[in-house]
């Protein structure tokens, strides 16, 4: 999106970039955008693509370990208390 309006002849300051990504997320990232907007560390473009990326990764992760393995089998002991 930043790409497309540069090349239309917009001029961006990093400041506008950065609120230009943050508004363009999903409703879904609610708790993301309210951590990049107060985080001192997200300055430029290049920031906040290199932390959405990290947040992309952290929940495929995520979702990979959610999967629960079940494992039956066929033995029965008796327990005796």
């Amino acid at each position: 999106m930043i790409k497309e309006l540069k090349t239309s002849g917009h001029v961006f300051t990093n400041k506008q970039q950065v609120e230009v990504v943050i508004k363009s997320l999903p409703k879904n990232y609610e708790h993301i955008v309210v951590n990049m907007t107060h985080d001192k560390s997200v300055k430029t473009f290049d920031d906040i693509v290199c932390h959405l990326e990290l947040v992309v990764k952290r929940l495929m992760v995520a979702r990979l370990n959610e999967q629960a393995h079940v494992i039956e089998s066929n033995s029965r002991k008796n327990f005796r208390l």
